[in-house]
């Protein structure tokens, strides 16, 4: 926290820790007794424009879940992780270019917090 760009850093982490409040990413309650509490980290990065300018400070809280035990700390079944498709992806383009469609990106931030589970 000693660099020039310090307090850029912290908003960083700021905008992070709001984006979780704000969509309920988790909750606070009681650890049950013989459990630890899964630690976490921070991992920040910077998002840069096509000229190596930097376009924003990034940081990400990360939950450090390799330290959990299956069936103890959860159960297979009740994990949830919306991912890419590649095969989706093919079909996009390729409709798209039968279509003389034209297609935009976009950079949705924080989607997976909204991840609904089916």
């Amino acid at each position: 926290m000693k660099r020039s760009d310090a307090h850029q850093w912290q908003e960083a982490a700021n905008t992070e820790m709001n984006i979780h409040f704000e969509n309920g990413t988790w909750d606070y309650v009681e650890l049950p007794p013989g459990t630890k509490v899964i630690g976490c980290k921070w991992v920040f990065y910077l998002k840069r424009h096509a000229d190596g300018s930097i376009e924003w400070y990034k940081g990400c809280i990360i939950a450090k879940g390799f330290t959990q035990h299956p069936g103890f700390e959860y159960m297979e079944d009740s994990t949830f992780s919306p991912v890419y498709r590649p095969a989706l992806l093919h079909l996009i383009l390729a409709l798209a270019v039968r279509n003389n469609l034209h297609l935009w990106s976009i950079d949705i931030s924080h989607a997976f917090l909204l991840g609904k589970e089916l």
